[in-house]
């Protein structure tokens, strides 16, 4: 995203600006939004540019609404490059969800970090977990001084890090986030573990669609910044044009012994010769039981839909299920059972029923899900309040299986299933 300042009037600066795709969409506001979700008035659409004031005081509202599958993290990455760069400061930071009224998250940002490397200025935003939308401030620390224009890039990631205790680290439903007035590829992206070491003979893998090329890892030791990495990371490059602004990938990466809790991430934008840096925070979320009735039957998509469940797999504490690769805009819930079961196409579905004994429907006031533009919906489920009659808790000892039963039209109005997913809590 190009945030440019006319350099020709020195009272007033132009931002041209193009937003992101439509999982994603950016805005601008010249007076504070409060919790005013985007779209709505004061924010403005980055179509067409924004002309903002540039006396020393003046702030600027970057605003972000988030359409893309919902992650356990997101990062941003503000680059300022010119002369003028360290005339502009971060003034706060925030992030929000839905409501009525709106609520701003306990942990609008879990890390920010001010990088200053002349003539550039970088601020790494980490948002854990991802809210609905952020908000983030920039001052004008000065008034206009000095020729030169100012660009600042914004990028983002959005990931669910999945956790495994034996040293592997799991991106998914992972996307960047670039907007511009190009179109812009990333055929590079590389990982660096902050304290744990990089395992050469352990798992590393990025799976990303065929048409991005394929996908060759080669260890280093020394990151896109120039810093020395004696611990070792990983790279990835395309032999093909590389991702496109939010398409989805998958990246698992190894390190000796137990995971780290914060990775540097870097990811080069080819259209504009530079390479984006984020911050992973690692909060220990694992992937949680065994897929079975795999693949379920095929969809309208010409595909399977899944389901995955993730949490700290412990009795008692939060999961979250989600199920993917759905028609869009099809409505669904999620189902839960004790007993595994086999029915075929019940009620005139196109899929089959894995549950059997006493089944029971997430289906209560807002548990009903859509999937929406993304194909996908998602459910945080309170193991302390299964959905049986009476409410039941999972406790330890307790192996549960979970399945998703959504809305199609194939061609006509019918239902379908996810596979099933058996979760057993110690």
């Amino acid at each position: 995203m190009g945030l440019r300042s006319n350099a020709a009037a020195a009272a007033a600066f132009l931002f041209s600006l193009t937003p992101l795709v439509s999982a994603q969409a950016g805005y601008f506001a010249t007076e504070n939004p409060g919790n005013v979700e985007p779209p709505a008035a004061p924010w403005q659409s980055t179509v067409g540019g924004v002309t903002l004031p540039g006396e020393a005081g003046a702030k600027v509202w970057f605003g972000k609404r988030n359409w893309h599958i919902p992650t356990n993290e997101k990062s941003f990455s503000l680059v300022l490059r010119g002369a003028a760069a360290f005339q502009y400061g971060l003034s706060s930071v925030k992030g929000y969800t839905i409501g009525t009224p709106p609520k701003q998250t306990a942990a609008a940002a879990t890390s920010i970090v001010d990088t200053a490397a002349p003539p550039s200025r970088r601020f790494s935003i980490t948002y854990t977990p991802q809210p609905d939308w952020e908000v983030i401030e920039l001052v004008r620390t000065a008034g206009f001084q000095g020729g030169g224009d100012v660009t600042v890039s914004v990028s983002s990631h959005c990931t669910r890090i999945v956790d495994d205790p034996t040293g592997s680290v799991t991106l998914e439903d992972a996307a960047i986030g670039i907007a511009g007035e190009d179109t812009h590829v990333v055929p590079t992206v590389a990982i660096f573990p902050r304290t744990a070491t990089f395992d050469p003979g352990g798992a590393h893998e990025l799976i990303a669609p065929p048409h991005t090329g394929n996908w060759a890892p080669m260890p280093v030791f020394v990151d896109p910044d120039g810093n020395p990495r004696p611990n070792g990371g990983m790279l990835w490059s395309s032999d093909g044009p590389g991702l496109a602004p939010q398409e989805d990938y998958r990246l698992t990466f190894s390190t000796i012994g137990q995971t780290d809790s914060v990775y540097d991430y870097y990811a080069f934008d080819q259209n504009a010769g530079q390479w984006m840096a984020f911050e992973l925070i690692n909060d220990g979320i694992y992937s949680l039981g065994q897929a079975y009735c795999d693949p379920a039957a095929m969809n309208s998509t010409g595909t399977a839909a899944s389901i995955g469940a993730y949490g700290s797999g412990n009795a008692g504490e939060p999961m979250q299920l989600e199920a993917y690769d759905l028609p869009i805009h099809q409505f669904g819930y999620f189902l839960t059972s004790q007993v595994q079961g086999f029915v075929p196409n019940p009620a005139g579905s196109q899929g089959n029923l894995c549950l059997g004994g006493t089944i029971a429907r997430f289906a209560r006031p807002g548990e009903v899900q859509n999937s929406g533009a993304s194909g996908s919906f998602q459910l945080a489920v309170d193991t302390l309040d299964m959905p049986t009659t009476p409410p039941t808790p999972i406790v330890p000892g307790d192996t549960w299986n979970f399945q998703a039963w959504y809305r199609d039209q194939n061609p006509t109005s019918t239902s379908n299933f996810t596979n099933a997913r058996s979760v057993s809590f110690p």
